[in-house]
C-alpha cells in the first residue's frame, strides 16, 4: 500500500511538472504573437546599421592600440 502511495506521488510530481512546462510555453507563444516583428527592410537596414557601428567600434580600438604602441616605443627608446 504504501509502495502504492509512493509511485502515484512521484506520479503526480512528474504530471505536475509537464503541466508547468506546457504552461510556460503556452504563455511564451501568447507574447510571442503581442510582439511586432520587423519586415525585411526594417531588418536589412538594422543589420548594416549594427555592422557598421561595429566596424567603426574596431577601427577607433585599432588606432587606439596602435597609438599607444607608438607612445610606448617613444618613450621607451
Amino acid at each position: 500500500m504504501e509502495e502504492s502511495k509512493k509511485k502515484r506521488s512521484i506520479l503526480m510530481m512528474i504530471l505536475n511538472f509537464v503541466n508547468t512546462i506546457r504552461e510556460f510555453f503556452k504563455g511564451t507563444l501568447e507574447e510571442l504573437s503581442k510582439c511586432s516583428w520587423p519586415n525585411r527592410q526594417e531588418l536589412f537596414q538594422s543589420t548594416i546599421l549594427v555592422i557598421c557601428a561595429v566596424i567603426l567600434l574596431a577601427t577607433y580600438v585599432a588606432l587606439a592600440d596602435q597609438v599607444r604602441l607608438l607612445i610606448n616605443f617613444l618613450t621607451t627608446s
